[in-house]
């Protein structure tokens, strides 16, 4: 039986704020429902994720949802982990 494997917070904010970067529109901003899709999160749990986020100052909702410059650093900081990791060999859970 292949289980998915459970995501841990910060693999959560990093994937919800890339699914806003991937899906954003010209003026950089996603509504919430194409968000969930992007995210693979339950609207409820997105909900959630957006509040902590939002409230770490690392989006805002404003008409839709935007990446702030303090997410825009966590993603390229998460990214360096994660390379930095691998490159180690060991695994990223």
């Amino acid at each position: 039986m292949n289980r998915k494997e459970r995501r841990g917070k910060l693999e959560i904010y990093y994937d919800v704020l890339t699914a806003i970067k991937n899906e954003s529109t010209n003026i950089g901003v996603i509504k919430p429902t194409r968000l969930q899709y992007g995210s693979n999160l339950s609207y409820d749990k997105l909900t959630n994720y957006l509040h902590d986020l939002k409230q770490k100052e690392m989006v805002m909702k404003n008409g839709g949802i935007k990446i702030l410059e303090r997410g825009r650093e966590f993603m390229e900081e998460y990214c360096n982990i994660r390379k930095q990791i691998k490159k180690l060999g060991l695994e990223f859970t």
